[in-house]
């Protein structure tokens, strides 16, 4: 287990097309006291950067136009030198019954999926679910 102090200047990068989640997640992290967070607003930017400079902890949403997340993800799982960074996937969509997405981004090796908007009682079964 790692202690705040050993993680809080982690390279964490955010891809997501919609600027208000961008936002609210570099707020959320930044309240939490992480400082070195960059954001694209698209999977393409944040591929090419994550080549470039390596970060430490990628949060992608699912579905972005043209290099979705899991385009990202897949890549990013594909290459030796980038493989063992965390990937957090994200989704705005409520799922109800259909757990594709969350299938679907574990099985390209996603470690958790952030669901944002649904009702915690949603969140918290689907968090159990990777856990288990």
């Amino acid at each position: 287990m790692y202690n705040f102090d050993e993680i809080k200047d982690m390279l964490i990068y955010v891809a997501d097309d919609d600027e208000i989640n961008l936002r609210l997640i570099r707020t959320v992290l930044a309240n939490a006291g992480f400082e070195n967070i960059r954001l694209f607003n698209s999977g393409t930017s944040m591929m090419i950067e994550t080549v470039r400079i390596r970060p430490d902890l990628l949060l992608l949403d699912i579905m972005m136009p043209g290099f979705s997340g899991y385009d990202v993800l897949e890549r990013i799982k594909q290459d030796p030198s980038l493989e063992d960074i965390p990937i957090i996937m994200i989704t705005a969509a409520s799922m109800g019954e259909n757990l594709e997405p969350l299938a679907r981004s574990f099985e390209l090796g996603a470690a958790v999926i952030m669901i944002i908007g649904i009702s915690s009682r949603e969140g918290s079964c689907l968090m159990r679910s990777k856990t288990s």
